[in-house]
């Protein structure tokens, strides 16, 4: 029987990363951060998203309502949004746009799908909601009888859903249901104030960042920090740990199935001093392999509260959000080196009216980004475009400014043209107005013998990306000439 649980377990986690091998035509996969950022500088609350290929900040999407929670659909074309008032926001990640806002609940926290995305779990106040992720209509309320759930988290299989739960006075514990939710809840032992949870990549186990009952559980002068290792099929807690100063803030998994990565925001030193950093953990065995205290002088205080963490998918880059005292920032950390290679700031901590304003949810994961459409002219000024396959001179190309593009916004160093617009790079690039319309454009030269062009072609193209890490795409008629 066991046997057989875990080979459901694989086949849906097989499944589950399946789906992210195709995406819809005119449309690829990449990696994006998603980051809820209470205020960004001094606007309003937003939906901050970056690229992990390169860690530059793709696009900040308003949502004033306040967001509370994200999740990514498993194929990559729509991304949801849980807010404060109860609304939940539709983004297209391919154009960063909001497709719907929709009321379902009083005041939701985190959410998380099913992983064929069928239903979307959310939690609510006194209850998880079932939605419809194609018309965000809520299908069924799930009663949670404890006090308000923060946060969900559903296995990769499908079969059962790790919930954070609010209860009196702060007090959190994690319990582990199955989905539909049964009248059984069996929770973890000793637990307080939960923080994360991370699936290993395989399924098989869940690390689990909580607290410790006030009670104590295990040693005399232990913290009130635990991190718990969990057999996701027989729900057994085969390990388990404290940490000896500043408490853990958040967790996640490497590709390996060995290894977590779990922040240490608050960490000092016996003679008071900030030591905050990353723990490295063994999940087969439970104990702490390393710690790198971050950041350095450079990077200030960035794992102080809340330390939330994702690592990039190919595990080489952890994400944490973190505060440098005057404000949140999301600081990329390369994990061969353990360094800290780059900070970006996302909000203040706090309004004017000095409520307090944290991160509280961050995502990654592949989304189907669109390639965006720019108007490109072959030969400016000249009709047609006629190309001479056989020279050995050079052609040039324009990338117009539109209404809705901005062609200076085009990093050059990635630009390609020819016969399919990935031949060769230019040679040589200016900045002017080609098509006199009073604003400005780019224009690139190429050599011709690199395009790949040829006799009978009718039309050659340009790709790249911009500043901010999306894809461009362009294409213009062409005649080819000399060729009898």
């Amino acid at each position: 029987m066991e046997s057989a649980i875990k080979a459901r377990v694989l086949r849906a986690i097989f499944l589950y990363f399946f789906c992210f091998v195709f995406a819809e035509p005119g449309r690829t996969l990449e990696p994006r951060l998603f980051v809820l950022s209470p205020s960004v500088t001094i606007g309003p609350p937003s939906i901050l998203v970056i690229n992990i290929n390169n860690d530059e900040v793709v696009a900040s999407i308003p949502a004033t309502n306040g967001p509370s929670g994200v999740a990514i659909a498993p194929d990559g074309s729509k991304v949801y949004v849980s807010t404060f008032d109860g609304t939940i926001i539709v983004i297209d990640p391919a154009t960063n746009s909001i497709l719907s806002e929709t009321q379902v609940g009083t005041m939701l926290g985190g959410l998380s799908f099913l992983p064929d995305g069928s239903e979307l779990y959310v939690v609510d106040q006194g209850s998880i909601l079932v939605i419809d992720p194609a018309t965000v209509a809520v299908l069924r309320r799930l009663d949670w009888p404890y006090s308000t759930p923060l946060d969900i988290k559903v296995h990769p299989a499908g079969r059962k859903a790790y919930i954070f739960n609010d209860r009196n006075a702060g007090y959190m514990f994690a319990s582990i249901v199955d989905a539909p939710i049964t009248a059984d809840f069996p929770s973890l032992d000793n637990v307080d104030f939960g923080r994360d949870i991370a699936f290993t990549p395989d399924g098989t186990r869940t690390v689990i960042v909580t607290g410790v009952d006030d009670g104590g559980c295990c040693h005399a002068g232990q913290t009130t920090v635990q991190y718990s290792v969990l057999d996701t099929v027989s729900n057994e807690r085969l390990v388990h740990g404290f940490v000896e100063s500043g408490g853990l803030g958040g967790v996640d998994t490497a590709p390996d199935n060995q290894t977590a990565y779990m922040t240490n925001p608050g960490a000092k030193t016996p003679t008071g001093a900030d030591i905050p950093g990353i723990l490295v953990l063994d999940i087969i065995s439970g104990a702490v392999t390393d710690r790198f205290t971050l950041p350095g002088p450079t990077f200030p205080g960035v794992l102080t509260e809340p330390g939330l963490l994702k690592l990039s998918p190919d595990g080489r880059k952890a994400y944490v959000v973190g505060s440098d005292g005057t404000g949140y920032t999301v600081t990329v950390i390369n994990l061969a080196s353990k360094q800290a290679i780059k900070t970006i700031p996302i909000s203040l901590t706090s309004f004017p009216n000095n409520m307090t304003y944290k991160p509280w949810s961050i995502a990654v994961g592949f989304v189907q980004t669109g390639i965006f459409p720019v108007r490109i002219d072959i030969k400016p000024a000249s009709a047609p475009n006629s190309i001479n396959p056989r020279s050995r001179g050079k052609i040039p190309v324009a990338i117009l400014t539109t209404e809705s593009f901005d062609a200076p916004t085009v990093d050059r160093t990635t630009v390609l043209f020819g016969a399919t617009g990935t031949e060769t790079a230019p040679v040589h690039s200016a900045l002017e107005d080609v098509d006199r319309d009073g604003d400005t454009d780019m224009i690139l030269q190429f050599n011709i013998q690199d395009t790949g062009i040829v006799c009978g072609n009718s039309a050659a193209s340009l790709t790249g990306e911009t500043l901010g890490g999306q894809t461009i795409k362009g294409t213009d008629s062409i005649n080819t000439v000399g060729c009898k």
